[in-house]
């Protein structure tokens, strides 16, 4: 036996197979009692919308929302319009939505003026920002706060009592928003399973040899997937996000492993037909190439877990703790899942439906010096584009749902009356002259189109004691005043962070310790922080796999090649919004950035490894059409299988940000597949000689040029 070939089975000798395969019904029992257990723990899985909590402790939102819930309570917010004929039959529509319980406010024209009074005593500036052409508009304030189920109660009761009433509310805000995803998510990931395993099931068919075999790798991958997402109870909550994405990732990016084992013992297998020892020496000797598939996947996860912005800590503890439990269940319940239905794998044996790729291997390698300069050139256009993209950062855009009700009732509101973006200032009480004079600051700049405060509902030189208490427990609480702002801005936007800019100035004119809280303010934060995150996540995902790959191919040029084919992919991937000048969430274009380096790296490592096989027997040409010609199969399979998985994902899900993350996973897949099939044998052919001048153990052409020499 080689040293080479000792090293392996001393460093796979602590795997226990003999012994599980020995008690394999025991396994396949434990494996199964495990995946019940972890269905009962799904109910106990808190998923999280408040994209806001994953900001650093140390952010202005998070401050502010501190002080807001310790001084006034954190409230559910929503914008309720009512067709009504009349200011009296708005009033009633404002008494029916006030008696559902957990509702604590409701705020509507007749709390400024006596609707009583001749319209000739009233301002019209102030009535249409309420009512106008036959519309009602209610700002809804509820007990909870926006992501509670009370809350999504309640705003389920205002709907149903305003319908039995003859009405058709339009509802949009923040808490309608985060109710309509919290009831989308859970149908959502039904949905994307339902049509991603047969879709899986399909693709496994044509590049596996039974049908057995196929369902074999989805109840195996299954398993983990289920165990992965019952363990999420350990943490206090997973983000929408994770629990949306996270099992058809784990399914898609894992599922290779299964087939790198159970192709190695089909080839231990004919080698010797006693079927445990086929089985043993398969798990050892795939051992390797399933591990370093797995550590360099996870390394690209593992470094979302750097960014301050929590989120990505949430996302890559989730997926890597996913791809740990997917490799434990290759490597101990599938060998003995095989052997235990060894029949049902023969008997269901098809044909090879895998195309050939001697063709692809031939014309790519002749067409190298048409397809590098090309490539080059792509990749520097890309990486201009991707550098420009526009980006947004807040949860509306995250969770925007195309074509939804919710989408069409904003709509609706903003036509009528303008678009409605809240924002609160909350200062230390006490100062009433100081308070009057911001609210008139305030009330001068055009975008803001309402200021509700004591100082603008009653005079200020009324004192405070003969106000009713409800006014002054709304306004004023816990030594501190506040005052709520609407303006006529999107959430999002350079117009909505100048105006915020100048509210601050003006606010903190009149208390140096005002604060000004509301979405486009924690869209800024977003902002700051994750834009910071970007370049650490970014050099540490590449470090990572880089090193992964350094200890891989003990060569020093190699990790580069293999690590700019696929970032070169990355940037044409997120080249596309730019192009088609379509804005990019960057929090998905950070983590996708991460997943597609950490999950296709391996198509590029199993290419580079068939090169390297060859060129000890072969000359550099011949070995580069080799490398297409013996990976292209299995390359093929597992872009397919994460392409088809994010397609599914953007045409299934209803909400924006998850959408557009399985797009660009999808299309991720397919550059990185096309990319090391085409790009990479050409750049292992073309850089030959500077290889083997930086490979560290001088192995991977020594043997060729030893038995040219012998010939």
């Amino acid at each position: 036996m080689s040293e080479s070939n000792k090293a392996k089975l001393n460093l796979t000798a602590w795997l226990p197979v003999e012994s599980l395969l020995r008690h394999r019904r025991t396994v396949l029992i434990a494996a199964c009692l495990l995946a019940i257990i972890s269905v009962l723990l799904l109910p106990l899985v808190q998923v999280n919308y408040d994209m806001r909590e994953y900001l650093p402790e140390d952010s202005q939102t998070r401050e502010a929302l501190d002080l807001l819930e310790s001084t006034f309570g954190l409230e559910g917010s929503a914008y309720v319009m009512v067709p009504a004929d009349s200011m009296a039959q708005a009033s009633e529509y404002k008494r029916a939505i006030q008696d559902v319980s957990g509702v604590s406010q409701v705020v509507f024209y007749d709390d400024l003026a006596d609707i009583a009074q001749p319209p000739s005593w009233q301002s019209e500036e102030q009535l249409k920002l309420y009512y106008r052409e036959g519309q009602a508009l209610f700002t809804v304030a509820f007990a909870g706060d926006d992501y509670s189920s009370e809350t999504a109660q309640a705003l389920d009761d205002i709907r149903d009592s305003l319908s039995s009433m003859g009405a058709q509310p339009a509802m949009a805000g923040p808490a309608v928003r985060t109710a309509n995803m919290t009831a989308a998510a859970g149908n959502e990931v039904f949905w994307i399973i339902v049509v991603v395993i047969p879709l899986f099931l399909i693709i496994l068919l044509i590049f596996t040899h039974s049908f057995a075999e196929a369902v074999m790798f989805l109840v195996v991958i299954g398993i983990a997937v289920i165990i992965n997402i019952g363990t999420n109870s350990i943490f206090p909550h997973i983000s929408f996000m994770t629990h949306l994405s996270v099992a058809v990732l784990q399914f898609a990016i894992s599922m290779d492993y299964s087939i790198f084992l159970l192709h190695r013992f089909g080839e231990e297998r004919q080698k010797d037909p006693d079927l445990k020892q086929a089985m043993i020496k398969a798990v050892r000797g795939s051992f390797a190439p399933i591990t370093a598939s797995a550590l360099t996947t996870m390394a690209g996860f593992m470094a979302l877990v750097s960014m301050r912005y929590s989120l990505g800590k949430d996302m890559g503890l989730v997926l890597s703790k996913g791809i740990l439990l997917s490799l434990i269940c290759v490597l101990f319940v599938l060998p003995s899942m095989t052997i235990t239905f060894i029949r049902a794998i023969d008997k269901t044996t098809h044909r090879n439906l895998l195309p050939e790729f001697k063709w692809l291997g031939k014309h790519a390698v002749r067409a190298r010096f048409v397809l590098i300069p090309i490539w080059i050139l792509l990749m520097i256009g890309a990486f201009v584009a991707q550098s420009n993209n526009a980006f947004v950062y807040g949860e509306a855009a995250i969770m925007a749902s195309r074509g939804s009700q919710v989408e069409q009732d904003q709509q609706k509101i903003d036509e009528i009356f303008g678009r409605q973006n809240p924002l609160l200032i909350i200062m230390p009480g006490g100062d009433q002259s100081a308070e009057y004079q911001l609210a008139q600051n305030l009330q001068n700049i055009p975008e803001v189109t309402s200021v509700q405060a004591l100082a603008t509902l009653a005079d200020p030189a009324l004192p405070r004691q003969l106000l009713p208490a409800a006014a002054i427990d709304n306004f004023e609480q816990n030594g501190y005043s506040r005052m709520i702002l609407t303006l006529d801005t999107a959430e999002e936007s350079e117009q909505a962070y100048a105006i915020v800019d100048q509210i601050r100035q003006f606010a903190a004119a009149a208390s140096p310790q005002a604060v000004v809280f509301g979405s486009t303010t924690s869209v800024e934060d977003i902002k700051n922080v994750v834009e910071h995150d970007y370049t650490i996540v970014n050099l540490i995902s590449i470090l990572a796999v880089g090193l992964i790959l350094l200890f891989t191919f003990r060569s020093l040029l190699l990790p580069v090649l293999l690590v700019l084919v696929i970032e070169s992919a990355i940037w044409l991937n997120m080249a596309v919004p730019y192009v088609t000048g379509k804005p990019l969430s960057f929090i998905g274009y950070m983590i996708v950035s991460a997943i597609q380096l950490g999950a296709t790296i391996d198509y590029a490592i199993l290419l580079t490894s068939r090169y390297v096989e060859q060129r000890q027997l072969t000359d550099r040409v011949s070995a580069s059409r080799a490398s297409i010609e013996r990976a292209g199969g299995s390359v093929l399979m597992s872009a397919g299988i994460l392409t088809a998985a994010g397609i599914v994902v953007w045409i299934v899900s209803n909400i924006e940000g998850i959408q557009e993350l399985g797009l660009l996973i999808g299309r991720g897949a397919v550059l990185s597949g096309f990319l090391v099939l085409i790009i990479l044998p050409q750049l292992l052919l073309v850089l030959d000689r500077p290889i083997a001048a930086t490979d560290l153990d001088k192995h991977i052409i020594k043997r060729w040029h030893n038995r040219k020499k012998n010939k």
